[in-house]
């Protein structure tokens, strides 16, 4: 029984890993076509990914991504948010390294 709560805590903590705190690998892929609302970005987390997030943490992380220049603000009405250049670029090189990580588990 210890064990197998061993596994899950390991296992939730992977989880937690790969989606809260690489959330802007997420966000940068929903923004990679077209820019996006708070609400738009939300919602494609929650049913597209299955990852539901609160609109303070969004927002935390679209400032930190806008911060590091991974996103910018188009200050219409509604507010959208879309990625950058440098943006893409950084989305691209976190996806090539997750997938040579996955690679690298499965050899």
């Amino acid at each position: 029984m210890a064990q197998e709560s061993i596994k899950a805590d390991s296992f939730s903590k992977l989880k937690r890993k790969l989606e809260i705190e690489s959330l802007w690998l997420y966000i940068a892929h929903i923004l990679r076509d077209s820019p996006a609302t708070v609400a738009e970005i939300k919602k494609k987390l929650k049913y597209d990914y299955g990852i539901p997030v609160t609109t303070i943490t969004l927002y935390t992380v679209l400032y930190r991504m806008e911060k590091e220049g991974l996103v910018n603000r188009r200050m219409d009405f509604p507010i959208k948010f879309y990625l950058t250049a440098y943006g893409s670029l950084m989305y691209r090189k976190g996806v090539q390294l997750l997938e040579e990580k996955v690679l690298l588990l499965k050899s």
